[in-house]
């Protein structure tokens, strides 16, 4: 008599198609590295969020010859006209720019706008997850070296505040 053949796969079988799998899965992670490409979507978000942001002001500047003007600490936000703050995520003033950007983790980051008392500079300020490995950050061994000079701390983004944008006549 003859063995009958039984359909699917043996213990071992299952074993030996888990362990590859996992060393693919594994691989498959290590290369990829999904957390480090949600840090540089975010960061990406920042920056293009700034740069927005900074077009958006010096509009207002040339309507307005000065930039407008910004609250004190801890929050750093944009005055309106009416002399009101505009929270990140919320109605500013058309027609520079509708709603302001925040941060895509925000609260727990936000972005920082200072202004010169005079109105005739500006600073935004935003914490890159990946500072250390962008060229783009104000400072690679830290926190923009404007942050002392306009007193604010170096942590007011809710992480370092290593990434800047500002009005023309000013340096992060």
């Amino acid at each position: 008599m003859g063995k009958k053949w039984q359909k699917g796969f043996s213990f071992v079988e299952y074993i030996i198609i888990l362990f590859f799998s996992s060393v693919f899965v594994f691989l498959l992670i290590y290369i990829l590295n999904p957390i480090d490409q949600i840090q540089i979507l975010r960061d990406n978000i920042r920056k293009a969020d700034l740069g927005k942001l900074q077009i958006a002001l010096e509009k207002y500047y040339k309507e307005n010859r000065k930039y407008p003007s910004s609250s004190v600490g801890p929050n750093y936000k944009i005055i309106r006209p009416d002399a009101t703050v505009a929270d990140w995520g919320q109605r500013w003033q058309l027609p520079y720019m509708g709603t302001l950007p925040k941060d895509p983790v925000y609260p727990r980051q936000t972005y920082i706008y200072y202004a010169a008392s005079d109105g005739q500079s500006f600073y935004i300020y935003a914490s890159l997850e990946r500072g250390s490995q962008s060229s783009k950050t104000c400072n690679l061994e830290g926190p923009c070296l404007s942050l002392m000079k306009n007193k604010i701390p170096f942590d007011a983004c809710g992480g370092i505040c290593n990434y800047a944008v500002t009005s023309p006549n000013v340096s992060p």
